[in-house]
């Protein structure tokens, strides 16, 4: 994970790993937040994350899940 997310504001983080394909579907465990594959490259997910301003700042988690049914999570953090 390269990035921090922020409170109550749209960020663009990466995720950087391997074989990403079919533009896997991400979560976030934190309430209100969205998240939204920009771009796929195979090895780096840029994500675009909105939170809201009542969003808990912290560590949260994305669960990444792939076309083929896995899934995976990526620990983030949420600074105000």
């Amino acid at each position: 994970m390269n990035g921090v997310v922020h409170t109550g504001k749209t960020t663009t983080v990466t995720i950087s790993g391997t074989h990403f394909y079919g533009q896997p579907k991400i979560t976030s465990n934190a309430k209100g937040t969205t998240v939204h594959v920009v771009k796929d490259s195979g090895k780096l997910l840029t994500l675009k994350v909105a939170t809201k301003s009542t969003t808990p700042k912290g560590i949260h988690t994305f669960i990444i899940r792939f076309a083929n049914g896995e899934q995976t999570n990526v620990k983030y953090n949420d600074v105000k």
